[in-house]
């Protein structure tokens, strides 16, 4: 092996020849102390790939490829304990338990890496102010588990607050979440597309205060956006459409979440259903065409307390329009035509906020509960 140093740049040589195809390559677990720039691939590592020992730095992968051995605990590129440092692609990670592990820092950046083949392409764990960035982790389908218990996929954020999450490709191809946030808080999730999961293709299980705004999730084989024991999070501006299962669900003990301006449209179930969930707020979304003949654009369940459905536009739908069970919800200013059943059915008690409109449904009555123009 060659290393030459140029001011702060080290140049990393490739694998001496003639060495066997199946022996690790000799930066296999090298600590990177300052910038660099690989030359060579890292193949073959038995343990961590390379190896972050100082804040600050640069690591520019350069188009190669960093590969493991699909070994227990392993990282493509492990950065533990330091700030500020900037891991950039083009480059691939693959057969590692995680392909870049980020742990106890602050500000550290993941930019434009293709991290497929592990267990969780990217993974932070207790990290703060990380910008995960424009990378591809699809198909990260190891079998197992973080000690959180959720499934390996795309990118996993546990502990972790005030990070960014843009611009990512997350296709799981019938394998974990695309995006996880477990107790994690203050995040922005952007722009992202995630499809194709056996989990919710984006999953905030007990995360508070976090933007999830203008992801195409799709294809999920269950639901597409779930907030589960989440509060006072922002969903917005997503696509939730095309799933084997609800588009987004708001679930299990979640507070004063903010459903709006999201397109869920033509799912197999619900569009968009509010469970065991208190205060939460459906506005201006787009919950159309939703496919089986049992399937309502929105529902509110018997279980949620204090919902306000307003100002949806829900057209189409294989049964009802807009379905509330919960005798605490505000129904106003929707919009629910041409649906195979009822515009609006709502059960007795709710507050009938006004302005809403329901014709050309199946059910002659139009609406329930409220009044429809």
């Amino acid at each position: 092996m060659v290393v030459k140093r140029l001011s702060t740049l080290i140049v990393v040589a490739g694998v001496a020849l003639g060495l066997a195809a199946c022996q690790p390559s000799g930066d296999c677990g090298r600590v990177l102390t300052g910038d660099t720039t690989l030359q060579a691939d890292v193949l073959n590592c038995p343990g961590d790939g390379l190896v972050i020992g100082a804040d600050g730095i640069v690591v520019r992968l350069d188009g190669h490829t960093v590969d493991g051995t699909e070994a227990a605990g392993s990282a493509g590129i492990r950065l533990a304990g330091h700030d500020d440092v900037l891991i950039q692609g083009p480059g691939r990670i693959t057969q590692f338990a995680d392909g870049v592990h980020v742990a106890n820092g602050l500000r550290n950046r993941v930019r434009d890496l293709t991290s497929t083949g592990n267990g969780f392409g990217i993974r932070l764990v207790d990290a703060d102010a990380s910008r995960l960035v424009g990378n591809d982790a699809r198909d990260n389908l190891a079998s197992g588990a973080s000690p959180s218990g959720i499934p390996q996929g795309g990118i996993l954020l546990e502990g972790s607050d005030g990070n960014l999450v843009e611009g990512n490709e997350l296709f799981q191809d019938a394998g974990g979440p695309g995006a996880v946030l477990v107790g994690s808080s203050s995040n922005r999730v952007l722009d992202n597309v995630a499809r194709n999961s056996d989990n919710p293709n984006i999953w905030l299980r007990e995360s508070h205060r976090n933007v999830v705004a203008g992801n195409h999730s799709t294809g999920s084989n269950v639901v597409a956006i779930e907030l589960r024991a989440s509060n006072d999070n922002l969903v917005e501006r997503n696509v939730a459409s095309d799933n084997e299962s609800e588009g987004i669900t708001v679930a299990a003990g979640s507070a004063r979440n903010v459903v709006r301006f999201n397109e869920a449209l033509l799912n197999e179930s619900v569009g968009i259903v509010v469970l065991d969930a208190v205060g939460t707020v459906v506005r201006g979304n787009d919950t159309s065409g939703q496919r089986t003949g049992t399937a309502d654009g929105i529902q509110v369940r018997a279980v949620a307390s204090g919902t306000v459905v307003r100002e949806n536009t829900s057209n189409g739908n294989g049964d009802d329009g807009i379905d509330v069970d919960s005798p605490s919800t505000r129904i106003v200013d929707n919009t629910a035509n041409g649906n195979t059943d009822l515009g609006i059915e709502a059960v007795a008690g709710v507050t009938d906020g006004g302005g809403n409109t329901a014709t050309g449904n199946g059910n002659p009555s139009q609406c329930t509960g409220v009044v429809c123009s």
